[in-house]
């Protein structure tokens, strides 16, 4: 089980997911996120729930959506920085947004 996968069992969400993947040791999140878009592992109206700028930059540049989240490693500065629309502080918000 990967961190990403980890985190949304822990707050007891993982089930909301179609899809989790933390990435791979030596892959860019924007090449992985490339890679998953190839092969349609996800979809062209797939969502990125991201904490950080390079989770929101190499969404965009996938042309993909993103929701930024506050309970992990980046800030609220840093994801608006960076071009975030939609932004949730706790997983019951996030959970709210997706309904």
């Amino acid at each position: 089980m990967d961190f990403a996968e980890k985190i949304l069992t822990m707050f007891k969400i993982d089930h909301q997911f179609d899809f989790i993947d933390g990435g791979n040791v030596g892959i860019s999140k924007r090449q992985q996120l490339q890679r998953l878009r190839a092969t349609e592992t996800i979809p062209v109206d797939g969502l990125m729930i991201g904490d950080r700028e390079i989770d929101i930059a190499s969404t965009h540049a996938n042309g993909l959506e993103a929701i930024g989240v506050l309970w992990g490693f980046g800030s609220r500065a840093e994801l608006l920085a960076c071009g975030t629309k939609r932004m949730v502080a706790t997983p019951s918000e996030l959970l709210e947004m997706l309904q």
